[in-house]
């Protein structure tokens, strides 16, 4: 499986890493190793075969500028994960739309959860919470102030090694 993720830059990244540390010391599961670093994930594919990449590379110079995570929450039906909501700019969403235009264009096994109408975008801080660990988060997740940054980055990642591929450019 491969998921298309957007990186944050320093700032953002570094806020989103402090909170996972929090969550650690109290015992708190956060992401899996492989996800090594704080993303959002425009979608999951099971293979990157037939992908037009001149068009996405195209796409993926479109990214949205500025980011803002403004909510906290859990999925429904998703047991123990906790995610950190992005508002949904116009920009962000036209991304995602054109992301998942080529995608449609060359396979469609891609993830459900992740096509457009269907998409939450978000930043996943843990998965495998437990339902005691989410009252034990309540006053530092209430006390969080909405982060702001900026997309630093765009890759593929393999969801099983974690190894990083880069969307290739246009030219």
């Amino acid at each position: 499986m491969f998921s298309l993720e957007m990186f944050l830059e320093p700032s953002a990244d570094s806020k989103i890493r402090a909170l996972w540390q929090e969550f650690n010391e109290k015992d708190i599961v956060t992401l899996p190793e492989v996800w090594a670093r704080p993303h959002i994930t425009l979608a999951i594919c099971p293979s990157l075969d037939g992908i037009d990449h001149k068009a996405m590379g195209a796409v993926c110079e479109r990214l949205p500028q500025n980011i803002r995570i403004s909510t906290y929450g859990q999925f429904l039906g998703a047991p123990g994960v906790l995610q950190l909501g992005l508002t949904p700019t116009r920009e962000l969403m036209d991304l995602h739309r054109a992301v998942h235009e080529v995608l449609d264009s060359t396979t469609s096994d891609c993830d459900p959860l992740y096509v457009p109408d269907v998409w939450i975008p978000h930043c996943t801080i843990s998965m495998g919470m437990k339902g005691e660990d989410m009252s034990e988060l309540r006053t530092t997740l209430q006390s969080l102030k909405p982060i702001t940054g900026r997309i630093a980055d765009i890759a593929w990642v393999d969801t099983k090694s974690g190894q990083e591929l880069s969307v290739p450019s246009p030219i």
